[in-house]
């Protein structure tokens, strides 16, 4: 149709959580804690790494490479505290404070992930000059 705009949507993620949001079942923290845990998180760090390796200056085929390569180790050491953290926030916060409270950790986590892939990309570099 001429004249009509498409309609646009927020980032994909946000649809992977609204299937999360299992309101009313007796286990709906735990459910929501696995399904960000074994869905949500993965995706989440690819995409993560993916485009930090693109905005480093690396070639497309080698930042597919490097994203897989790192995706494990960079999950590893969010599965240590991403599910205390999401534990904490909808046992005790109320929801209003749930978006601060995660930009905060996702700051902190995304800092503490982009070392951690510099770190690895410049370890290849190194070993081979």
């Amino acid at each position: 149709m001429p004249g009509r705009m498409p309609r646009f949507r927020g980032p994909e993620i946000h649809h992977l959580l609204d299937f999360s949001s299992l309101a009313g079942t007796p286990c709906s923290t735990l459910a929501r804690i696995l399904w960000s845990s074994a869905v949500t998180l993965p995706v989440q760090v690819f995409v993560f790494r993916l485009f930090v390796l693109l905005a480093d200056g690396k070639a497309p085929d080698e930042t597919v490479r490097l994203a897989w390569r790192g995706l494990l180790p960079s999950l590893k050491k969010l599965w240590q505290v991403y599910p205390a953290a999401q534990f904490v926030a909808y046992r005790y916060l109320p929801p209003a404070l749930w978006l601060p409270f995660f930009q905060v950790f996702g700051f902190v986590m995304g800092t503490y992930l982009n070392v951690l892939t510099r770190r690895g990309t410049a370890r290849p570099a190194a070993a081979r000059k």
